[in-house]
């Protein structure tokens, strides 16, 4: 078998594996709803009060826009984690066995990723056709005005984030949350510069397809000001299409340096592709540095010696294991606790003392908007873990046979969550209370309940940390960074702060944790 043909059918089994789960098929539908919203005009690029004539080059070009941005945003993390897949599910084991060398595999998964990724592109741009048949204001359809947008606008940023996901499951650092957490800055970074037409880092073609549009407007109206809204954008109910005033568009036209700064992110796709070879570790658990400082670390015990581990000195087998008689609530609160916190690194406790130092010394205003969203984001890697921890760490079996979980473990996995919670904003509920701030208090009160709820009724019932972690990032940067009031839960800013607020994400609290408490019910009901 050669090289080519095993390349092949990595790369097949692994697309044809990721495309027969469940999960694969709610992401489908959360592609269809993000189609939704930009053929409805709430998810789009709206330059003021004027607008072109929707036709093939329209359509297909805001759509591949809208989807670059989002493949952008949300493809890595869907995308992400097949190679940890195999190292969880020990099919690395397999693979290792076999001839199949590290860049071989490397670069099936990554074919394995753009297929996905380009399967998604897909379905956007069939939607977008179906709606340009039926809102076409053209005389005729031109298929490669609609189809060629997508090749050159949203393929390269699907190679490229095909290429990044797998690098990020390779470096040992980056596989888990502090990765989501990087590449969320790193891909918000080459959208901002993009828009600011920084070349190199357009990765989504933004500031072409603005430019364009806009010099196509300006000449069509001269003397106008041509304004700029993207993203999510709220239309009056009152204003009819036929305010706008309508220019013809003909398309971006790419000149030679345009074309190739989109083969600059093909080529740094292939190029982060071999950068990745060599940090996989092809599923060999001697090149794992921490296992092999962990255990040098264990003293020997000596093969010869009858008496077994108890021959060791220091030693009390009978006082590590003896049992408890009564169980207490705040004995089972500490245990979840610090099993929680269990392996963080001082860095990281650092970091959480210097938030809370920072939220007291630091100026109200500056802390509210900055300290607060920092300090609500740096526990991720714990609420994430909620709810999931038994079926990664394989101990389902053990913690569901032990007498009522669901009375006693449950409740304080949920009472850990929420006290991580408090305590990372803690400096600023008191502050806000002495400065008479008592909405804002409130509002801080209930994000602390309300994240940690989400986190485990999301990792019960998903099974993976995945879900809360791209869910609660996105919420989390387009609320509190990019001031977004519907998704800003930590009050940075005062608008985002009301009675009606509070009720609402209070009551979706209570609901997310009957949500959760229902599903790890049903785990205990399975055989």
């Amino acid at each position: 078998m050669t090289n080519w043909h095993r390349l092949h059918q990595l790369a097949l089994a692994d697309v044809q594996e990721r495309t027969r789960r469940y999960s694969f098929l709610v992401t489908m539908l959360g592609v269809l709803f993000f189609a939704y919203l930009v053929i409805t005009g709430k998810y789009t690029v709206q330059f003021g009060d004027c607008r072109t004539i929707y036709d093939s080059t329209w359509a297909g070009t805001l759509m591949a826009v809208c989807s670059s941005i989002m493949l952008t945003l949300v493809g890595f993390y869907l995308v992400r984690g097949s190679i940890s897949r195999d190292r969880r599910t020990e099919v690395g084991q397999i693979v290792a066995a076999t001839p199949i060398g590290k860049s071989t595999y490397m670069i099936s998964k990554f074919l394995s990723n753009a297929a996905v990724l380009s399967l998604m592109m897909a379905v956007l741009a069939l939607v977008a056709f179906i709606t340009l048949i039926f809102r076409n204001e053209a005389d005729n359809l031109d298929l490669w005005a609609f189809v060629s947008p997508f090749i050159i606008i949203a393929l390269p940023p699907v190679v490229f984030v095909a290429s990044v996901a797998i690098l990020f499951d390779s470096v040992r650092w980056l596989r888990g949350s502090a990765g989501n957490v990087i590449y969320l800055f790193l891909a918000e970074f080459c959208i901002v510069f993009g828009m600011l037409e920084v070349p190199l880092l357009d990765l989504a073609a933004v500031s072409a397809f603005t430019d364009s549009v806009r010099a196509a407007a300006g000449a069509a109206f001269p003397g106008e000001k041509i304004g700029l809204v993207m993203g999510f954008v709220m239309f009056d109910p009152e204003m009819q299409i036929d305010v706008f005033k309508v220019f013809e568009w003909g398309g971006i036209t790419w000149t030679a340096g345009a074309a190739w700064l989109r083969l600059f992110w093909i080529g740094m796709a292939a190029i982060v592709v071999l950068i990745s070879v060599p940090f996989f570790d092809r599923f060999d658990p001697a090149l794992d540095r921490r296992k092999r400082i962990r255990k040098k670390r264990q003293p020997a015990i000596a093969e010869d010696s009858t008496e077994g581990p108890r021959a060791r000195p220091g030693l009390a087998y009978e006082r590590l294991t003896a049992p408890q008689i009564r169980f207490t609530w705040l004995r089972m609160l500490e245990a979840e606790l610090r099993l929680t916190l269990n392996g963080k690194h001082w860095f990281w406790y650092a970091v959480a003392v210097g938030l809370l130092v920072a939220q007291v010394a630091a100026p109200f205003d500056i802390a509210r908007k900055y300290l607060v969203p920092a300090s609500m984001i740096w526990p991720l890697v714990i609420w994430s873990s909620m709810g999931t921890r038994e079926l990664l760490h394989n101990t389902g079996q053990l913690m569901f046979s032990s007498p009522s979980p669901l009375a006693r473990q449950f409740p304080a996995a949920w009472l850990t969550g929420v006290t991580v919670a408090l305590a990372s904003v803690g400096c600023m509920i008191v502050r806000a209370l002495v400065l008479g701030e008592w909405l804002y208090a409130a509002a801080l009160m209930v994000a602390a309940l309300f994240v940690p709820t989400a986190a485990l009724a999301m990792g019960v019932w998903s099974g993976s940390k995945k879900l809360f972690e791209v869910v609660y990032l996105i919420a989390w940067y387009d609320g509190s960074i990019d001031k977004l009031t519907a998704l800003d839960l930590l009050g940075t800013t005062s608008a985002s702060v009301s009675v009606d607020r509070l009720v609402v994400f209070g009551l979706l609290s209570v609901v997310l944790l009957m949500a959760a408490f229902s599903g790890r019910r049903m785990q205990l009901a399975r055989p």
